[in-house]
């Protein structure tokens, strides 16, 4: 039993379409396809946008009016108190604190470990160094280096974690133990 669409497939027709009945076909199959959203997009991030622009523009706003309001002005009464007595010496101001010299780049403070004649001061030197990076140039890889570096120098009660390490040393102290 022959099916009709093989046969017409077999046999299509071969009649020209005219371009009344081609202009019917595209505006059936258009009318079924979904609809672009473009249009809701670039609403929304317009809308985005001008809320961004509202909030920034009312920080500035606000900022510029505090900046331009003067500080309030505090009453000021006159005493005449003869019965403090006025100190002969001042009070000794506290001895300054010491400054210890930093160096400018943990790089610099770990050539002068790689440079140190003494383990503990080189041990020292790669832990300030390794602390520096983690801390102040967020750079991992270059504080595990020193810490490494630090773990081989050190001696064995530098190796107890201690309340002030950071968390990659307290890590690291606690594998070297896990090895031995």
């Amino acid at each position: 039993m022959n099916d009709p669409i093989d046969d017409f497939l077999q046999q299509p027709p071969v009649l020209p379409v005219d371009a009344k009945r081609q202009e019917a076909v595209f505006a059936q199959t258009a009318a079924l396809l979904p609809r672009r959203r473009g249009w809701r997009l670039s609403v929304a991030v317009a809308a985005a946008a001008a809320v961004a622009l509202a909030l920034i523009s009312t920080y500035i706003w606000s900022r510029s009016q505090n900046d331009e309001t003067p500080a309030p002005k505090r009453n000021m009464v006159e005493r005449k108190d003869d019965a403090l007595p006025v100190p002969e010496k001042p009070d000794p101001q506290p001895p300054a604190p010491k400054l210890i010299p930093v160096a400018a780049h943990p790089r610099d403070l770990e050539w002068k470990a790689f440079d140190a004649d003494d383990d503990h001061e080189r041990a020292r030197l790669y832990f300030r160094a390794g602390d520096l990076f983690l801390a102040v140039h967020d750079d991992v890889d270059s504080a595990l280096r020193c810490y490494h570096q630090a773990f081989h120098y050190c001696e064995a009660h530098d190796l107890e974690i201690a309340p002030n390490d950071n968390w990659l040393v307290m890590a690291l102290k606690r594998d070297q133990r896990k090895e031995k």
